[in-house]
C-alpha cells in the first residue's frame, strides 16, 4: 500500500512541474487576443477567417 500511494504523489512532481511554465504562457496568449495585440489574431481579421 505504501508504493501505490508513493507512486501516485511522485507522478503529481512532473506533472505539476510541467504545468507551472504552461500556466504564465497561456495566460499571457489569452490575454493579448483579448486586448487584440496578438499578430495571428489581427492576421485572422484581415484575411476575414474571424
Amino acid at each position: 500500500m505504501l508504493i501505490a500511494g508513493n507512486s501516485k504523489t511522485v507522478a503529481l512532481g512532473p506533472g505539476g512541474m510541467a504545468l507551472a511554465p504552461g500556466l504564465p504562457l497561456g495566460l499571457g496568449w489569452f490575454i493579448r487576443r483579448r486586448l487584440g495585440l496578438d499578430a495571428s489574431d489581427i492576421l485572422d481579421r484581415k484575411l476575414g477567417l474571424k
